[in-house]
C-alpha cells in the first residue's frame, strides 16, 4: 500500500514507512459513509477500556463487495506521543518512525496479509500492550486500502479512520485533602487518603510556591 502523495494529511497522521505491498495512486480519501463505518477495530477490553502495561489482542475487519486485496497502517498516539506497542503475527509486520523527534509505533499488513480471509473481506489480529502508566485518551489512527486486484487504481478506495480507547473503568481513582485544622510554614500537615477500586497505594506531590498559615 503507498499512500498517495496528495493525500498529505493521511501521510501526516501515520508518518513513517510506507508499505510496498499494495500500490495504488490517485484515489480519492474516504472519511465517512456506509462502507467507512464497516472498518472496525475490537478488542476485549476490561471496564470498557485500557489497564496500563496490560497486554490485548485487537482485530481490524473490513468487508466490500468486489474487493479482493487489502491492506492497513495503524498506529496508537495520545497527546502526539506514541502509546504502546505491537506484536506482529503471521499476517502483520512492524515498524517504528521518528516524527518531530518523538519515536511512534506502527502495525501494517504483510505480503501474506493483503489477501482476505473470505469473500470480499479482510481482518487482520495482532497483540497490542498499553503504556506503562495511564496516559489518559488514546487515539488509533488507522489506514486502509480495498482494492479489486485489477492491475490498476480504477476502483480501488483508500479510508482513513480513528478510534478513541479511554482508560479502563476498573482503574483505581484516589481522593486526598488536608486533615489538619492549621498549617503554617514549618508546622506539620497531616493529610488522609481515600479511593475506589482497592486502592493499594499512593503517592504525594507538593507544588512549590509560598507557604500560608490558615
Amino acid at each position: 500500500m503507498v499512500i498517495p502523495q496528495e493525500h498529505l494529511h493521511l501521510k501526516q497522521e501515520l508518518q513513517g514507512k510506507q508499505p510496498v505491498h499494495l500500490v495504488i495512486s490517485g484515489n480519492s480519501l474516504v472519511t465517512s459513509g456506509t462502507q467507512h463505518a464497516r472498518i472496525q477495530l475490537k478488542g476485549s477490553f476490561s471496564g470498557g477500556g485500557y489497564i496500563p502495561d496490560s497486554t490485548y489482542t485487537l482485530t481490524l475487519s473490513y468487508a466490500e463487495s468486489g474487493k479482493s486485496t487489502f491492506g492497513f497502517q495503524l498506529t496508537a498516539l495520545s497527546n502526539g506521543n506514541a502509546a504502546g506497542t505491537f506484536t506482529s503475527s503471521t499476517r502483520t509486520g512492524t515498524f517504528s518512525s521518528t516524527v518531530n523527534g518523538k519515536t511512534r509505533y506502527y502495525i501494517e499488513h504483510n505480503s501474506t496479509g493483503s489477501s482476505g480471509i473470505s469473500k470480499d473481506s479482510t481482518a487482520w489480529t495482532f497483540q497490542w500492550k498499553a503504556p506503562s502508566s495511564n496516559v489518559g485518551n488514546i487515539t488509533f489512527y488507522a489506514a486502509l486500502n480495498a482494492t479489486n486486484n485489477n492491475g490498476s487504481s480504477s476502483g480501488d478506495v483508500i479510508y482513513n479512520k480513528t478510534f478513541q480507547l479511554s482508560p479502563s473503568s476498573l482503574l483505581p481513582v484516589a481522593t486526598a485533602k488536608l486533615k489538619s485544622t492549621l498549617n503554617c510554614a514549618g508546622k506539620s500537615a497531616e493529610f488522609e487518603a481515600g479511593g475506589t477500586n482497592n486502592t493499594s497505594g499512593y503517592s504525594w506531590s507538593f507544588p512549590t510556591g509560598s507557604s500560608y498559615c490558615f
